[in-house]
């Protein structure tokens, strides 16, 4: 099938991106120049950098033009792995999800040990103190839960990690907090948790806090199984 010149030039322009040809933030030519060095309309070039756009692969500022995004993909990553989790609902691919999320974190968190890491320990206490003013209001509780598993990758510094948890936690994590967390007891087993990691990262006892964190990933691993084992069966 013949593309339209809309696709071919935006073709043209992801192939620069990816060759390096057009450099992280730099400056697209504007959609004048680009319509008369493609010999395009100027409404196709505009499709062109809207179906880019679209992509995260360039960004528009407003009265300057249009520029290729400093992200290096990032948002583009992360939304693709929230599209294909929120896509994948059958019980099975949600359980592999979280097994993702667990080796994920399990390899972060014993960075935030280290002396260095006090304002990240700092920003997961803050979300403990959300958490337990909000065990009876879930979906408050949930969104606190969720940025503190996100302040744990995030604070290791690897950059892919974080994109990826991104994409998970803005689904998975979410429709997770929002099917578990009525049930009374749950909440106040997960802050309990939560508080076990953050007081071994406090004493510097990293391996204790990797360890922590795994049996709470773990246990919740195992509610998610239970109830999916009971949705089956009723």
């Amino acid at each position: 099938m013949k593309k339209s010149p809309a696709a071919r030039l935006s073709d043209d322009l992801e192939s620069a991106i990816r060759a390096g040809d057009l450099r992280l933030g730099e400056k697209l030519s504007g959609e004048e120049a680009l319509a008369a060095r493609y010999g395009l309309s100027r409404p196709a070039v505009r499709e062109a950098l809207q179906k880019l756009k679209g992509r995260g692969l360039i960004t528009s500022r407003r009265g300057s033009g249009s520029y290729v995004s400093t992200d290096s993909g990032a948002r583009s990553l992360s939304a693709s792995i929230e599209l294909y989790s929120a896509l994948r609902r059958d019980g099975s691919a949600f359980l592999e999800l979280l097994d993702l999320r667990l080796l994920l974190e399990c390899s972060c968190v014993e960075a935030l040990a280290k002396p260095g890491a006090g304002a990240a320990r700092q920003a997961l206490r803050e979300q403990l103190a959300v958490m337990e003013k909000t065990v009876g209001s879930p979906k408050t509780f949930g969104k606190a839960d969720i940025t503190f598993h996100l302040i744990l990758v995030e604070a290791a510094g690897n950059n892919l990690f974080t994109t990826v948890m991104r994409g998970l936690l803005a689904t998975v994590g979410l429709r997770f907090a929002n099917k578990t967390y009525i049930e009374a007891d749950l909440p106040l087993r997960i802050l309990a948790e939560h508080h076990e990691v953050c007081e071994h990262l406090d004493a510097g006892r990293a391996t204790a806090a990797r360890r922590s964190l795994r049996r709470h990933l773990e246990s919740s691993r195992a509610h998610l199984l239970a109830l999916l084992q009971a949705a089956q069966s009723a």
